[in-house]
């Protein structure tokens, strides 16, 4: 019952190790290019100790491709662009500094990996982008990521992964470590288990499909229910954050911070050769704040109420 791909509703990548340093998952036989497209807004509301009000319109478009190279190599290469319209007055406490109209970027992903004789396999994975109220605007308004992963199996069907990350995408550049185990005791349950992250996959049912991930704050939970090969419902809670950097800074270190908390249900049908989503949903938790730059252990916050958000994904492979 996996015809169809439910958008919307993936692991947070990533954010459970450090910025974009969570290696890129072993190949399968679907070589490729995946072309996805979505589009949300968010309605108006209030933020809390100011009479101002919120509201966001957000775009995310992404191309993946994967080809093998000779017979033990992989090579992956991806591109996202991402756009952020903000409706607000509201100054940010302690700056006083405007919250930006627009946030945009983009990012160019590219990987390798190599299978050994042995059956373990070498990744790596290097990322550029810029999301910025001015992107590519400089040297400091650039993110970057760099990872190296080597997976060792373990039986038949498990497998240790260790490895390092480096990144810049909070703020800071250190290296990460990488440990993981991947679970796999069945083809109905799949488990990776790291610090600090889990993620789980249970399939309970031909038609039903449970998810579960989380680690250093984030959780995300979703349930998707198959009707046919080409129609899915699904509900779901997940925390939503990204990072920008304001070009007028004086610290490299300090920066944009969105997050909040999504509940939401939606339907998932597929066009062949297109799969479209439509989500809708409430968020909570939401929290707009930056870096002072003078003391980047402090930062500002919009605190804003919940609101009511809509997203269509459309995507496509071939």
């Amino acid at each position: 019952m996996n015809a169809i791909k439910v958008l919307g509703l993936t692991v947070i990548s990533g954010c459970f190790l450090s910025a974009h340093t969570q290696a890129i998952a072993a190949p399968s036989d679907d070589f490729g290019t995946e072309i996805s497209l979505s589009t949300d807004n968010q309605s108006k509301s209030d933020i809390e100790g100011q009479n101002n009000t919120f509201s966001m319109r957000s775009s995310t478009f992404s191309l993946n491709h994967s080809m093998p190279i000779h017979n033990q190599d992989v090579l992956y290469m991806g591109f996202e662009a991402q756009q952020f319209d903000i409706k607000t007055q509201a100054l940010i406490p302690g700056t006083q500094a405007r919250v930006p109209d627009k946030i945009s970027g983009a990012s160019i992903n590219l990987g390798w990996m190599h299978a050994m004789d042995n059956d373990m396999s070498l990744t790596v994975e290097g990322n550029v982008g810029s999301l910025s109220d001015k992107p590519f605007s400089g040297s400091n308004s650039l993110s970057y990521s760099l990872t190296g992963m080597l997976e060792i199996p373990s039986g038949e069907r498990n497998a240790w992964e260790l490895g390092l990350g480096h990144a810049n995408e909070y703020g800071s550049s250190e290296v990460v470590p990488i440990l993981a185990y991947q679970w796999n005791p069945s083809d109905t349950f799949q488990a990776r288990i790291g610090l600090p992250f889990i993620e789980a996959t249970w399939q309970p049912h031909e038609r039903v499909e449970l998810f579960a991930a989380g680690g250093e704050g984030q959780i995300e939970l979703s349930s998707t229910f198959y009707i046919s090969e080409n129609t899915a419902l699904f509900a779901g809670y997940k925390e939503r954050s990204w990072s920008a950097r304001r070009a007028a800074r004086t610290n490299d270190e300090a920066l944009l911070n969105f997050e909040q908390k999504e509940t939401s249900i939606g339907i998932s049908q597929n066009f062949d050769p297109f799969t479209v989503s439509l989500m809708a949903g409430r968020t909570s938790g939401t929290k707009f704040s930056e870096s002072k730059d003078d003391d980047k252990g402090s930062s500002n916050r919009l605190d804003i109420d919940g609101s009511n958000f809509i997203r269509l994904s459309i995507s496509t492979d071939f």
